[in-house]
């Protein structure tokens, strides 16, 4: 697989999709619900109701929303990531099991509320552009994750938070005390051993960040074969396998021609353009 796809597949955990409906009250099928509409559906033991009210929604609405809408959309996702909301009757998706869960929190990342973060940080399910959008309040939290080497990038997210930080970058979120706590983590990362997608967004950021110390970090996993494979999680890397360690020296080196990466694809909130909501 070539270096570049892997930022694709990097660009797949931002895409979210609607949620599907169902049969049922008489609130359906009668184009946009109104937030107090929504907000009801939310709480209700139905899962069809709940699951409507989401395939309704507008995301121009989860980022307008009033407080009561915003925190029943980030409750209504707590109680189907711990399997607290009734689903008599409801059956998943054999191919994707669970993933309907998901319609649940990319709707409540939409809001760009900071309590969503809790929910990135127990599922591993991250939205580096909402916490990009969240700015310096979500900085902290952000730094903790990031700089956990422990926290695995395919189940925890680790990658997420540190393509957040890139996107932070990108937007020059960070004044100099932050920009200085970021090039900290980043320098921790990349002197550490983490998994390649988790690489390629460090090198990116460290890249975007402009510190000279950490450009030369990247450019010695561009040219030294053994400094790259001593960056890669051993357990992820096959005796006699090199591909990974010359995917990770090509990447690095196209980031330091000025090609590829992701940064191009931050997608910027534009914030609320519909007017404020209800409650």
């Amino acid at each position: 697989m070539a270096p570049r796809s892997f930022a694709f597949m990097i660009l797949a955990l931002l895409t979210g999709a609607s949620a599907s409906g169902a049969e049922g009250q008489d609130t359906r099928g009668r184009g946009r619900l109104s937030e107090g509409d929504v907000t009801r559906m939310l709480s209700s033991s139905n899962w069809r109701d709940r699951d409507e009210a989401l395939r309704r929604l507008p995301r121009t609405s989860a980022r307008c929303a009033g407080s009561a809408l915003r925190t029943a959309l980030i409750e209504a996702a707590w109680a189907e990531v711990r399997n607290q909301a009734p689903r008599e009757g409801f059956v998943d998706d054999q191919h994707e099991p669970g993933a309907y869960i998901m319609h649940y929190l990319w709707a409540a990342y939409d809001t760009r509320d900071p309590r969503t973060i809790s929910l990135m940080l127990e599922t591993g399910h991250v939205s580096p552009d909402a916490l990009a959008d969240m700015g310096l309040e979500a900085l902290p939290p952000v730094l903790r994750a990031a700089a956990d080497l422990d926290r695995d990038s395919y189940t925890e997210g680790a990658d997420g938070f540190v393509h957040a930080l890139l996107f932070m970058l990108v937007d020059g979120t960070p004044g100099p005390t932050e920009r200085e706590a970021i090039a900290s983590v980043l320098r921790k990362r990349l002197d550490g051993r983490q998994s390649y997608v988790a690489l390629t967004v460090t090198m990116e950021a460290a890249l975007v960040h402009g510190d000279p110390g950490l450009r030369r970090a990247v450019e010695r996993i561009a040219a030294d074969s053994s400094s790259a494979a001593q960056r890669l999680d051993e357990e992820l890397l096959v005796p006699g396998d090199l591909d990974m360690v010359a995917f990770t020296q090509a990447y690095a080196s196209e980031l330091l021609a000025g090609e590829g990466g992701i940064a191009r694809w931050r997608k910027s909130d534009p914030g609320c353009t519909v007017g404020g909501g209800e409650g």
